[in-house]
């Protein structure tokens, strides 16, 4: 890992221990990659879209657990409820051997904007 990219992982993770300890009743919490901590995930390749990162604190240890995946953070609810079930679905999708920078068609997305009450009704 270039230095530039370890500085702004670095940068990331201080910023991450800022929203949990100013936060402290949350478990997730959904940003955009910071551009040269984007470089670190896709191991330098220009990627056209933006990647969201769906982070999760360990509450007994500093650490965060994080999963990319492509998509536009607008279009993520930052919601305990909605954040709990696609980490729960990129898990699942890691598990199943799919790892690394997750892919969530649309379907999947309505689905769990649905199934935690962030859609109602037809699009």
């Amino acid at each position: 890992m270039k230095w530039r990219n370890r500085i702004a992982a670095r940068a990331a993770r201080n910023r991450g221990e800022a929203y949990f300890r100013k936060n402290p009743d949350r478990m997730f919490m959904v940003r955009a990659t910071f551009p040269l901590e984007q470089e670190g995930w896709t191991g330098g390749e220009h990627v056209a879209n933006p990647l969201t990162l769906c982070i999760r604190h360990n509450r007994n240890t500093p650490k965060h657990n994080v999963v990319a995946f492509s998509g536009d953070p607008a279009a993520v609810p930052n919601d305990e409820t909605f954040l709990s079930e696609i980490w729960d679905h990129m898990r699942a999708a890691h598990t199943m051997g799919q790892g690394g920078r997750l892919e969530i068609s649309a379907s999947q997305h309505q689905a769990l904007l649905s199934s935690t009450g962030h859609l109602r009704g037809a699009i």
